[in-house]
């Protein structure tokens, strides 16, 4: 119990750490590109790609229609489109 504790204060933690680098603009302007997209296709290596994969599960959700990149029943991206790429180093 208390590691599970202390996990949950790490991850409210990193949520808070985060709030700095959060600019409103840019948020409003995310959703916009979402909300106004076609389709939405996600994509990242490691653990990157798996929060891609939820971050599409609770888009589609929502209601988007949205797939992982270069999975076997994506369909291809045209114009409309757009693509999210998670990479936590940036690198890959």
């Amino acid at each position: 119990m208390e590691l599970m504790i202390s996990a949950i204060e790490a991850i409210i933690d990193n949520i808070h750490d985060a709030e700095e680098y959060l600019v409103e603009e840019d948020i409003a302007n995310f959703i916009e590109i979402i909300t106004t997209a076609d389709n939405i296709f996600v994509t990242g290596a490691g653990r990157s790609g798996l929060a891609a994969k939820a971050f599409a599960m609770r888009l589609m959700h929502l209601g988007f229609d949205v797939y992982v990149f270069n999975e076997t029943i994506a369909p291809p991206v045209k114009d409309g489109d757009i693509i999210i790429i998670i990479s936590k180093s940036g690198k890959s």
